[in-house]
């Protein structure tokens, strides 16, 4: 069983996974995945009107980190239709990755592979933020 996420990680990653254009999962998909919403997510993550419930954290933070670690795919039929199935081994999508990163108050060039899916890693611009 995956450990939950505490609150202010979650959102801090969901505020990345939501920012993600390439993500390849909707936020319809996403909230099935849950178990919940997709007004639900968006009140709670997006707006932040809502508060965070127990249960909307335990939900949204075991469906993220299967979507991370690749346990989840999206899957499309011939007539174009997406769903969602589970995988028996975790395959995540991995990708080239250059960027730089901050380090002791000093940029450094980031080379390497990484997971596409991994909302874990702050951006560039929140590291130089905070």
């Amino acid at each position: 069983m995956m450990p939950c996420l505490p609150k202010r990680e979650l959102h801090a990653r969901m505020d990345r996974f939501l920012a993600d254009k390439g993500r390849l999962i909707s936020l319809a998909m996403f909230s099935d995945l849950a178990g919940i919403s997709e007004s639900q997510i968006r009140d709670v993550f997006r707006y932040k009107t809502s508060p965070m419930s127990a249960t909307v954290q335990v939900a949204v933070s075991k469906a993220l980190q299967e979507w991370e670690q690749g346990l989840v795919v999206v899957m499309q039929r011939k007539d174009g239709s997406r769903y969602l199935e589970y995988r028996t081994e975790a395959r995540p999508r991995l990708r080239p990755h250059t960027g730089l990163r901050v380090v002791d108050g000093r940029l450094r060039l980031d080379v390497g592979i990484r997971n596409k899916s991994d909302y874990s890693k702050p951006s560039l611009k929140e590291q130089m933020e905070g």
